[in-house]
């Protein structure tokens, strides 16, 4: 064992070659919103352990790296979508992507973190061997590591591609001279001004994109097969901005505007109020936040019925956000207009709708959603556990981080109908404290083991996103209790900051190897 850079490697003889292995106690899989998280968890809470963060691509910040669209911003607030040790000292609680790649920088500068990220570094091969009880990865440009412990941060859904279905006579279109583009693929020749553009989609992305390029293109439409809630919000916290003016400090500013932002969601959930009425009664309610601010002279009541009435209920799917109202003031600027259809195919003018009419175009951009991991939570790592391929499906998830039979390995996703990072917190503090219960008794393996009473029934799922429905057959499974599913922070934080290490599920062991194999844990 030699030391380069202050961290741990060994020289490993295959055949007749030599290899360098970067030896970690912890690899961190990401350098996106979780992958920092657990960085700066990791340096303040188990500082004797040695970790590297691989990412794949050649800068921080996961999705607010990749994605390049018009209008990019974040759709929780930032006192909660910013991370609980660093401060959202602002009172504009919803920001633009590059404040939020600002705002990562600034965590990676003040805590350290250069150091132990690796840019360009692919993990596409993980195997575990229970012989010397550690990962062995493999990244795309040939560099090798090894580890005790693997945590994932790489999000859930494929950066490599989007959902993009086929659309008849797409070809016809380009070759005209229209352009094609989905937004995970934008790219600064993509031309806007004086354009007719056409935005496919109803969720998060296309209400972000039409508001953002409506100034400038001659004239937007929205092509939705059916409507999403879309609730006007202002993006100016009055509170935040009173506690700012008479000098509270950023960290207390951040701590209380945290709490109150999560007290404000509980209350609209869960309130009495809230809870005698009807979901139908819920629908309507979110509903009529976007007729206040798209009155009867702007759309008549049949329009707005057919443009603005979702068909699933409210929470099933997330909720779009329309900052300080900008994608309704754009309809009633005239600058944007709603679609309700379906297409039938492209022409070399635009697109030809199923209803009959049509719509022509110069840009059409495919807002038709995200494409989860094929193989979660594992992204686009093989992986390998003592010679058996890793399939998501045949595992159960405990405390929603770890994996039935998985052993050294846990997973970051962020909540589905809130905010992200709250989640994050929660498991990076669990991980940090289950390492350190390992290191003060010894044991170098853990791994969550279904009891043969199983894992009980699994919540029902409520969620009709198509991006989940597409790839739910790939899911790693749910149970009850220990098994089921983070979904409430409330509730959550207590359960996951004070439930002990030691449960019925956990299965822990102590190295057996002889001296020479074991790592320095």
């Amino acid at each position: 064992l030699k030391l380069r850079g202050g961290a741990p490697f060994v020289i490993v003889r295959w055949r007749s070659c030599a290899m360098m292995v970067d030896c970690f106690d912890v690899v961190v899989v990401g350098a996106g919103i979780s992958g920092i998280d657990a960085a700066v968890n990791l340096q303040k809470r188990c500082p004797d352990l040695s970790f590297v963060v691989l990412e794949r691509r050649e800068s921080f910040g996961g999705t607010w790296d990749l994605f390049k669209y018009p209008g990019l911003r974040s759709d929780s607030d930032m006192y909660t979508f910013g991370f609980d040790f660093r401060p959202w000292a602002t009172a504009k609680p919803i920001a633009p992507a590059a404040e939020i790649k600002q705002y990562l920088q600034g965590a990676i500068d003040d805590e350290g973190l250069q150091r132990h990220i690796r840019y360009g570094h692919h993990i596409v091969r993980a195997e575990w061997f229970s012989a010397d009880r550690r990962w062995h990865l493999l990244c795309e440009n040939g560099y090798r590591f090894e580890c005790w412990f693997l945590l994932g941060c790489a999000g859930y859904y494929d950066h490599d591609r989007g959902h993009e279905p086929e659309f008849p006579g797409a070809g016809r279109f380009v070759a005209s001279g229209g352009r094609i583009v989905h937004p995970q693929k934008w790219a600064p020749d993509v031309v806007i001004k004086d354009k007719r553009v056409v935005v496919i989609g109803s969720g998060a992305t296309a209400v972000t994109i039409v508001p953002a390029i409506a100034s400038e293109a001659a004239h937007v439409t929205m092509l939705q097969r059916s409507p999403s809630y879309i609730i006007p919000v202002r993006n100016w916290d009055a509170v935040a901005d009173a506690a700012l003016k008479v000098g509270t400090s950023p960290t207390e500013l951040h701590r209380q505007n945290r709490e109150r932002k999560v007290a404000e969601m509980e209350q609209l959930v869960n309130s009495p109020d809230i809870a005698r009425m009807s979901q139908e009664e819920k629908n309507n309610m979110a509903i009529s936040f976007a007729r206040s601010v798209l009155p009867p002279e702007c759309m008549s009541d049949e329009e707005f019925k057919k443009h603005f009435t979702p068909k699933y209920n409210m929470w099933e799917q997330r909720v779009c956000l329309a900052p300080d109202a900008d994608f309704f003031r754009a309809i009633t600027k005239k600058k944007a207009s709603i679609v309700t259809d379906a297409v039938e195919s492209f022409d070399e003018r635009g697109i030809k709708l199923r209803s009959g009419g049509r719509i022509d175009a110069d840009v059409i951009v495919t807002a038709t959603g995200l494409q989860l991991h094929a193989n979660p939570p594992m992204a686009t790592m093989k992986v390998i556990i003592d010679g058996s391929p890793y399939v998501g499906n045949t595992h159960v998830a405990y405390k929603d981080c770890m994996l039935s039979d998985v052993p050294n390995f846990a997973f970051i996703r962020g909540y589905f109908q809130g905010s992200w990072t709250l989640k994050a917190d929660l498991v990076c503090a669990f991980v940090c404290r289950l390492l350190a219960h390992m290191r003060q008794h010894r044991h170098d393996v853990v791994r969550p083991r279904v009891p043969p009473s199983g894992a009980g029934s699994p919540p029902a799922m409520s969620v009709s996103a198509g991006y989940v429905l597409r790839s739910a057959h790939t899911f790693v499974s749910y149970g009850a209790g220990l098994w089921g599913p983070l979904a409430h922070y409330p509730s959550d934080k207590t359960f996951m900051e004070q439930a002990p290490i030691v449960d019925e599920a956990l299965e822990f062991l102590s190295d057996r190897a002889p001296a020479a194999q074991r790592s320095r844990l």
